[in-house]
């Protein structure tokens, strides 16, 4: 769905989702152990266009956000404005204690929890929780912005929990 009118400092969101895949793979226990097992997986893409309106300085606020955390990553991108939020979720049903995690990916450069990057995150949770609440979306549209917002501040969270 395009949402092409825009009172927020936010239009043209577009959401996709893969199907949940399974593959056979190692990972590492809480416990450090090295086991063989089941990952699944779904990819997660959110695309739109930001933008400074009249209440609010979004996309210098997202540009801020990206400069603090790495300083060249502006300057890889086309067209700034234009925001691709790659998500990949994993589960892993491991007896010991089960395991979910993401990456995240903005127009193709690795986000990851970092000190620096936790503005990042912080923005990236305003602007899905912000598209979460957009009325001109469906409930399902809603629901996948509330996800991947559930999902930034998980990974922000145990970051945050190790330091």
């Amino acid at each position: 769905m395009n949402n092409n009118i825009s009172f927020t400092g936010i239009n043209n969101v577009k959401m996709t989702m893969t199907p949940m895949h399974e593959k056979l793979g190692y990972y590492l226990t809480e416990k450090g152990n090295l086991k063989i097992g089941f990952v699944k997986f779904r990819e997660y893409k959110l695309n739109f266009n930001i933008f400074n309106d009249k209440d609010k300085a979004d996309y210098d606020e997202f540009v801020n956000s990206m400069a603090k955390s790495k300083k060249e990553f502006i300057k890889k991108f086309q067209e700034p404005n234009k925001i691709e939020l790659y998500s990949k979720r994993f589960f892993i049903n491991d007896e010991e204690n089960p395991i979910k995690f993401s990456i995240f990916k903005i127009n193709g450069e690795d986000i990851i929890p970092t000190r620096t990057s936790m503005n990042i995150f912080t923005k990236l949770a305003e602007l899905t929780r912000r598209i979460s609440k957009m009325e001109n979306l469906s409930e399902k549209q809603q629901k996948f912005a509330k996800f991947l917002n559930y999902t930034i501040a998980d990974e922000a969270t145990k970051f945050i929990e190790l330091m």
